[in-house]
């Protein structure tokens, strides 16, 4: 792989704690799949190191997947949701029996033929939900121009945005809750733990979910602020606003299936870690082509614990590691971020408007969240469920990725508070400790004092 072959590109970019090992669960379907059933791939370019990967997706191919879906999705946007939830109830059913397997009991044919299977099932639902990706990109720059050349007036736009621009359904989080609330006695206690023991997980491995656990998000629970009737608009419009929405929806709903899909992958890794031997810390750094193909090169891992990056493209994975990562990651930080070091000015995409003012905090995992202070600025790459007792506390959120539809958009409109999303370099530029100005009114955030 050479760094050339990327230098034309525009790079749009995500990030999470995440494993080689659970990327390539997410980044295959999608990569591949995508190609196969659409003609135009979704790459993705991954940059691993400290147990932090950046996800890189290439703006073109997300715009000319978007051109290429929206169309199909606006005769009946909800017909799609519904078969993507029936394919994503099949991985959880799957899943639940996986979960219960006893793996030590499997010949090696066995346990290899169960977890291409469970792959199979998982990037069957997926794929179909991960059109959430290049949407959300497409809507967050031109969402409200399709709307005015639809005839919507602008005063109306920010309004229409807000109601279709949440989630139709209930997220895994909020189900759980309802049932924790309702549980009378320890017995329906520890059942809702069992029955939504994925909650805690993260890309790094399953946690243990406990009652403390919820406890805590139950303090911090929010409840969407009534929003008004919303004007009349053509059915053009309406079934627009309803692909929005259903966008919304997939991107609030959907990430309980892949942290499932966190347990069940653990498993296999433990597994295989025995049969390849190799010790446990290190099966997360493999790729499952090579898993499978019993080709493990344990030095390999070693350099790739430390650094590496690792390109899905539509036919092939191409990955590096060692002193030859370390140069194509510098040169493609170089090409994706340019010089951040001394700016004073970010620039980002409104998902809620407002402005404030306050003390910038980073947080790129759950294990930071005690920096953050009341009113505090929440910058990091983007957020999800579990930073629902962070979002409560801070005055405004800035993120690296995300589109109109992310979470992080989608929480800053039920709580009103001010929100930039897609500043691609925020958590590079700001600083724990610095004091910044917030104006999600014009996308901008301003560094006021620096520590």
């Amino acid at each position: 792989m050479n760094i050339h072959d990327f230098e034309k590109r525009k790079w749009v970019v995500l990030g999470a704690n995440c494993y080689p090992l659970y990327a390539d669960s997410f980044a295959e379907p999608v990569s591949q799949g995508y190609y196969r059933i659409y003609g135009i791939p979704n790459e993705v370019l991954g940059i691993f190191s400290k147990d932090f990967f950046e996800w890189l997706y290439d703006d073109a191919q997300l715009v000319a997947l978007s051109e290429k879906l929206l169309p199909g999705l606006l005769n009946a946007p909800w017909n799609y949701y519904d078969e993507w939830q029936k394919n994503a109830k099949f991985f959880s059913t799957f899943h639940e029996s996986v979960i219960e397997k006893d793996f030590t009991v499997l010949s090696h044919k066995e346990l290899g033929k169960l977890a291409k299977e469970y792959h199979r099932i998982f990037w069957l639902q997926f794929a179909p939900s991960n059109i959430i990706e290049p949407l959300s990109y497409y809507f967050q720059s031109r969402f409200k121009k399709m709307l005015t050349l639809k005839g919507v007036k602008e005063n109306e736009i920010d309004q229409l945005m807000d109601h279709y621009g949440r989630s139709k359904y209930p997220n895994y989080v909020k189900e759980c809750l309802v049932e924790y609330r309702l549980a009378k006695n320890e017995d329906a206690i520890q059942a809702v733990l069992k029955k939504y023991a994925y909650l805690a997980n993260d890309y790094l491995g399953p946690k243990i979910l406990t009652k403390a656990y919820l406890d805590e998000l139950l303090k911090q629970e929010t409840h969407e602020p009534h929003v008004g009737a919303v004007s009349a608009v053509s059915p053009e419009t309406q079934s627009l606003l309803e692909v929005f929405q259903m966008v919304a929806t997939i991107q609030d709903v959907r990430k309980a299936y892949s942290l499932m899909m966190v347990a069940g992958v653990h498993n296999f890794g433990i597994e295989y870690a025995k049969l390849l031997k190799l010790p446990d810390t290190l099966i997360w750094y493999a790729l499952w082509k090579e898993i499978y193909a019993g080709d493990v090169d344990e030095k390999k891992l070693e350099e790739r614990r430390k650094q590496c990056i690792i390109f899905w493209g539509k036919e092939r994975i191409d990955i590096c590691e060692g002193e030859e990562a370390e140069e194509l990651v510098r040169d493609t930080h170089k090409i994706v971020f340019g010089n951040v070091g001394e700016l004073k000015e970010i620039k980002g995409i409104c998902a809620s408007p407002g402005k404030v003012s306050g003390r910038a905090v980073i947080i790129m995992h759950p294990d930071e969240f005690l920096k953050v202070k009341k009113g505090d600025i929440l910058f990091t790459m983007m957020t999800r469920p579990e930073f629902l007792p962070v979002m409560q506390l801070s005055a405004a959120f800035v993120t690296d990725e995300g589109g109109i539809t992310s979470h992080a958009a989608i929480v800053a409109r039920e709580m009103k508070k001010p929100c930039i999303i897609a500043t691609k370099i925020g958590t590079k530029v700001v600083k724990d400790g610095d004091m910044v100005e917030v104006d999600a009114n014009k996308g901008i955030v301003k560094i006021i004092e620096k520590v």
